[in-house]
């Protein structure tokens, strides 16, 4: 019969969107044409035909099989009952077409999922599971798809998209599989040993094994009693079958977690795991890494299955910690990933066990084990082999092995293991003092001086037995950048131990300051964290070095790289937080009027500055802003010296921002320097502040750069809060509004526009916490003002963005704002003096409840429109109580309106995501 209309549609269509060299606007109107026709009643006939067409190939069959799937699991309310009859019987028929379909089998798993879905909404169904293995399970041909229908039937009777009430769901459950699950095991059974049957089939039965085992319908005791048990074992010396015989002894051996109620499987289940520790050694022997996996993964499991049994009864289970400590010696790092979380469980739970004969075996394994790790830690012998992304990857795993060194101390005390480190450098140092020109390799050192970085965080800071001994190893470290690299680290992770043994802190100052001078960038980046930890942890003994590290900073500051200056102002800032507060502020002006000197120099210079000089500059300011960072404030008393401070510095700052202001690079470290300027001054700023929340607002409306935005509403929020009562904060006040009504108008220019929040999230970001702001230090002026309603359309805008940390911002805004209590209580006069709308009249407060109602008239229909779409598109369940609270005030301002702006709204929500049946269904319930 040839194909209708229709049917050649969806094959243009797919034609279409898989063309090589198809423009792309062609491919996303075919994509679009394909979607809507998914959701079309006329697509249960289209796909029928497809589906059994002779002449269409196998990629329009498994468009086909895809969307019988989707329509059987989203828009089965379409058909009536005998539909739905006609439709099994289609379904079926495909089953038995494409189980002998060379190259069908993803056809075959999609009519397998959809007769699943229909089998669990189709309550008139009865017999599914006997019924299908009475018709097909005697035929040779159709065991590999029966078998695949009840794989991927325990999956479905849980799927979350089907659209059933959870009774019923429970209902078909235990009709569907537990009154099944007998009758399905003794099929199995049957099957994996029966006369003339393929790996095929056995691969598949294990795979339907496992289906119907991890749902919990079948217990590992009851298939301990088929000959399913043993075969799972025995299919381990099956190349074709070891690896899905892997996977069902893993789910069968966590499937006995349950310990006191699964002893007698347990019993059966050990020595035959213990008996593997043969195949496991014939694996190390054979180099096979592909065997060592998939036991490794079975002894790891039983390992941290059976953990309490191995404390309990360790002259029983400890060959499965032996047979594990193998696994972590194997050289295949992503084998040894395998075994870290049982070394991690493990040592948590010895660190309870009580001394026994066996608790020395334990203290072995794990002694081994720290030997282990660092050999693992070595980087190859010609690193420079190894690609950047290799590179990163193992140093990002070495992180990870030296988490299951903290392990490795846990167990045996960080003295025994750093004393192992310890040796094993001590062992490379000698031999290389025996013979200087020995190849000995720099790995040899470095890896134990890694494995020490580890460990720090267990040292105890007071240790005077192995400590003292590793600083003293650092003097005759070789000079390969690499062992220097690591040697620098290892002093920041000992900051706290230095602190408490300062007669070690000269030479250690020494010893990391030289790393800037080294030629490799990684050394001067790890002598600028190691500074960082050093002035932090043992700021109280560096202060008399306070002249040497403003010459450092002078003198070799500018051939540094960019984080590595910060690092290192972050650094001598904490030294200075140590000091009295009167010097801490003269050693602060010295070290900052430097910096600020840079930018003026920078205002005065003619023509266009280079970028270097931009950089110079912006880096300049940055460090300032770090300094400030760390010292935080001062207090409400700034000493004398730091009186005219805020004015001479933003006099600067606002030259700068006159010329170079739309340029990017001198933008941020500007407002983030405004930012802890804010902070660290205070009070003090107060009379600058007007005027720098003018020029953020001038900045915004030449350079659109959001920054300014941002520090807008800090400002704001710094100095208006208290609703312009201090001094100066009525022109603080008034300049926050000034600022906010200008940079409003300028953010919804740029959204007319790109006609899409899309387009300029970053700006939409820095608006809402700005409005965010607004609603907490100056809500009368907010709603007062005629940019209000302009603002709350881009605060809708903003919920359209597909990010949750904007949206969940936006809602916040909006919930603080519909529920104010200056508008939910209008005429109420209760607020006590203290609250923060005890400022505002009765009238006010009227007011505000009317701009705000004015603006909800005209956009309340939108908003409910996007906070319901979001509901069930993606908002994340934070967002959940929010929209409830905005759907709460909206019902209560407007319940009329609701009941008009609800269901076109309903309506509009995908299909995709909300069937027509439960949407009809909601409205039904609304109606009432």
């Amino acid at each position: 019969m040839p194909l209708d209309a229709a049917s050649q549609q969806v094959i243009s269509a797919l034609s279409a969107l898989s063309q090589a060299g198809a423009d792309r606007q062609s491919q996303l109107q075919a994509n679009d044409w394909l979607t809507s026709f998914q959701h079309s009643r006329e697509a249960w006939q289209t796909c029928h035909a497809l589906l059994f067409s002779d002449e269409v190939g196998l990629d329009v069959k498994m468009f086909a099989g895809q969307t019988f799937r989707a329509k059987v699991t989203y828009d089965i309310s379409e058909l009536d009952s005998p539909s739905l009859v006609s439709l099994r019987s289609s379904l079926l028929s495909g089953l038995r077409i494409f189980s002998v379909v060379p190259g069908s089998r993803p056809i075959l798993v999609q009519v397998c999922l959809a007769i699943a879905d229909l089998a669990v909404q189709m309550m008139e169904w009865n017999d599914v599971v006997h019924g299908l293995v009475e018709e097909f399970g005697k035929e040779v041909e159709m065991v590999p798809a029966l078998l695949e229908f009840l794989r991927v039937l325990p999956e479905e009777v849980a799927n979350p998209k089907i659209t059933i009430t959870s009774q019923e769901m429970s209902d078909r459950c235990s009709y569907l599989l537990s009154s099944s699950a007998q009758e399905v095991l003794q099929l199995l059974a049957m099957y994996i040993e029966a006369p003339g049957v393929t790996t095929k089939i056995q691969t598949v039965t294990f795979q339907t094994l496992r289906s119907w085992l991890v749902a919990g319908e079948l217990m590992s005791s009851q298939i301990a009693q088929t000959p399913l048990f043993d075969f799972s074992f025995r299919a381990l010396d099956s190349p074709s079958l070891f690896d899905t015989a892997v996977d069902v002894l893993v789910d069968l051996i966590h499937e006995t977690q349950e310990i006191d109620d699964n002893l007698e499987v347990i019993q059966l289940i050990l020595p035959r795991v213990v008996a593997l520790g043969l195949k496991l050694d014939q694996a190390v022997a054979d180099d096979d890494p592909d065997a060592m996996r998939g036991l490794c993964r079975i002894f790891v499991e039983a390992g941290e299955t059976y953990r309490p049994l191995i404390i309990q009864h360790p002259e029983t289970f400890f060959p499965l910690v032996q047979a594990i400590g193998k696994c972590a010696a194997y050289e295949d790092l992503d084998i040894v990933r395998i075994t870290f979380n049982f070394w991690y469980r493990l040592s948590h739970s010895l660190g309870k066990r009580p001394v026994d004969s066996f608790t020395q075996s334990f203290k072995d394994v794990y002694s081994s084990l720290v030997e282990i790790i660092i050999g693992h830690l070595q980087f190859p012998a010609n690193p420079e082999e190894m690609n950047a992304e290799e590179r990163d990857e193992f140093r990002t795993f070495r992180h990870t092995m030296g988490d299951t060194l903290k392990d490795c101390c846990y167990v045996l005390g960080s003295n025994v293991c750093l004393k192992r480190s310890y040796d094993l450098i001590k062992a490379a140092v000698d031999a290389l003092a025996a013979d200087p020109s020995s190849s000995l390799p720099w790995q040899a050192i470095e890896a134990p001086l890694f494995s020490m970085r580890s460990m720090g965080a267990e040292v105890n800071p007071s240790d005077n037995e192995v400590v003292p001994l590793i600083m003293s190893l650092l003097p005759s470290l070789p000079p390969h950048p690499n062992v220097r690299y690591a040697a620098i680290l290892v002093i920041g992770r000992y900051s706290e131990w230095i602190d408490q043994h300062p007669e070690h802190l000269p030479f250690m100052l020494q010893y990391v300051s030289s790393g800037f001078e080294d030629r490799d960038a990684d050394v001067a980046a790890a002598s600028a964290q190691s500074m960082r930890y050093l002035c932090k942890d043992c700021k109280q003994h560096l202060v008399p070095y306070l002249p040497q590290l403003h010459t450092f900073l002078t003198t070799i500051g500018p051939s540094l790289a960019h984080d590595d200056v910060i690092q290192v102002s972050e650094a001598i800032a904490f030294v200075l937080s140590f000091m009295p507060v009167e010097d801490a502020a003269a050693g602060l002006r010295t070290f900052a009027m430097p910096m600020i000197q840079k930018a003026h120099e920078l205002t005065q210079k003619q023509g266009v500055p280079s970028r270097a000089e931009f950089d110079a500059v912006a880096l300049a300011l940055e460090q300032l802003a770090t300094f400030l960072s760390v010292l935080g404030t001062f207090g409400s008393d700034l000493p004398a010296s730091c009186a005219s401070t805020p004015s001479e510095i933003w006099a600067v700052i606002d030259s700068l921002l006159v010329r170079f202001g739309s340029e990017w690079i001198i933008a941020e470290p500007v407002c983030t320097l405004l930012r802890r300027g804010i902070t660290f001054f205070r009070a003090a700023a107060v009379p600058i502040v007007p005027s720098l929340l003018d020029r953020m607002a001038g900045c915004f409306e030449l350079s659109q750069i959001s920054a300014y935005l941002w520090i807008t509403g800090k400002a704001g929020s710094a100095y208006a809060g208290d609703g312009g009562l201090m001094e100066g904060g009525r022109e603080v006040m008034a300049a926050f509004v000034r600022s906010w009504e200008r940079e409003t108008e300028v953010v919804g220019r740029m959204l007319d526009e790109r006609q899409s929040a899309t387009e300029i999230p970053d700006v939409l970001d820095d608006y809402v916490h700005l409005l965010l702001e607004m609603i907490s230090s100056a809500p009368l002026q907010l709603l007062a003002s005629p940019a209000f309603p302009r603002s709350f359309s881009l605060a809708i805008a903003a919920l359209s963005l597909p990010a949750d940390n904007i949206v969940l911002t936006t809602l916040d805004y909006l919930t603080l704002l519909l529920d104010h209590p200056a508008i939910t209580s209008p005429s109420s006069n209760s607020s006590t003096p203290s609250t923060p709308i005890s400022s505002i009249s009765a009238s006010d407060r009227s007011a505000m409840a009317q701009s705000l109602r004015s603006v909800l008239t005209s956009q309340g229909f939108t908003l409910i429109s996007l906070v319901l779409g979001g509901l069930v598109t993606g908002y994340s369940e934070d967002a959940i109580p929010l929209v409830t609270v905005i759907v709460r005030v909206l019902a209560g301002m407007f319940g009329q309106e609701m009941t008009a702006w609800i269901p076109p709204a309903v309506e509009g929500l995908p299909s995709t995501s909300v069937p027509v049946v439960e949407k009809q269904n909601f409205l039904a319930k609304i109606g009432r």
